[in-house]
């Protein structure tokens, strides 16, 4: 009984008090439709660990938060931070290779091989094919950098 005493309270009051109510009913519905859409979108792309050692291969995490399948391809191009600009150290593209399918909600871990050759900051971009409708739309995506020391 004292829940429906509180509930029609509760009832009585937001009629009384529409403005608000509706206000706060608007702001609700766009802050979730806010958040779906950023999760609909979203495609984690990660080198990890940030710091390695020569001799050591990090790994490209790709997270697939999208509503759709994406492709990643096996080109790469490894940059390095140097002058305080990205300067293109080299590119890696592997023959007979083809493109690796991330489905919605999944993720893969890819290692690499960096050829770096001296200490420093790098990073790598990569080449993800995005399905829109029918076709597939090839687009460069860059990881975060990571360090290589002795």
């Amino acid at each position: 009984m004292y829940l429906l005493y509180n509930l029609n309270h509760i009832l009585n009051h937001i009629a009384m008090n529409r403005a608000p109510f509706y206000l706060l009913l608007t702001l609700i519905f766009v802050s979730c439709n806010i958040i779906n859409s950023e999760n609909e979108e979203k495609l984690s792309i990660k080198l990890n660990p940030e710091q390695i050692q020569f001799g050591e291969k990090p790994t490209i995490i790709i997270k697939n938060f999208t509503a759709s399948a994406v492709r990643y391809h096996c080109r790469r191009d490894v940059e390095i931070f140097k002058n305080g600009e990205w300067e293109v150290y080299t590119t890696i593209f592997r023959a007979n290779c083809f493109p690796l399918s991330i489905e919605p909600n999944d993720s893969h871990s890819i290692p690499i091989n960096l050829f770096a050759e001296e200490t420093g900051t790098y990073r790598v971009v990569i080449h993800i094919s995005e399905k829109d409708r029918d076709e597939w739309i090839l687009k460069q995506r860059t990881t975060n950098s990571i360090v290589i020391t002795q």
